[in-house]
């Protein structure tokens, strides 16, 4: 979205936990509507990740989300692999 709308939406969340959404950063490496993704570490911090043009041949759109999201599907796997370790296999 757009800084003024992104502003806006800020505003409206507020200080709601889990956390504070960052500020908004510029991003022209992608001619999309979608400029970034927002995702938490383990302590609620929120991070945002411009989208990165992708390479000629990829669609935009999807290699850029793939590459943005890849820190926290990362994480997703550490979590699961720390679950089962515990012996958490299967639950929800």
């Amino acid at each position: 979205m757009k800084e003024k709308a992104y502003d806006e939406f800020r505003a409206l969340a507020g200080d709601v936990p889990p956390g504070v959404l960052p500020p908004y950063r510029r991003s022209r490496a992608l001619s999309s509507r979608v400029r970034g993704v927002i995702h938490f570490g383990p302590d609620w911090t929120a991070e945002f990740v411009a989208l990165r043009r992708p390479a000629p041949l990829e669609d935009q759109l999807v290699g850029s989300l793939d590459r943005a999201m890849w820190p926290a599907m990362v994480r997703l796997t550490e979590l699961e692999l720390e679950r089962r370790a515990d012996g958490r296999h299967g639950e929800a």
